[in-house]
């Protein structure tokens, strides 16, 4: 990580049902940090989403790989 990265991040995950998919809101919120931790924080924001879609992909293709088995 960032030197300036927050130690502590408080993670709330929420999970909606959405017919057959599952919507998934995922928030991050630095806790007790300085305010050049929550500047790094704040500049890599943007770059967080990837990192999780990409995440969820591979979780995806995992339990497909399950279903299809014999």
């Amino acid at each position: 990580m960032m030197p300036n990265w927050p130690p502590l991040l408080l993670t709330t995950v929420i999970f909606e049902e959405l017919g057959d998919q599952t919507k998934v809101i995922l928030t991050q919120v630095p806790m007790n940090a300085s305010d050049d931790e929550i500047a790094s924080f704040a500049q890599m924001m943007a770059n967080m989403d990837g990192g999780w879609g990409s995440a969820y992909k591979i979780i995806d293709d995992l339990l497909q790989k399950l279903v299809n088995q014999p």
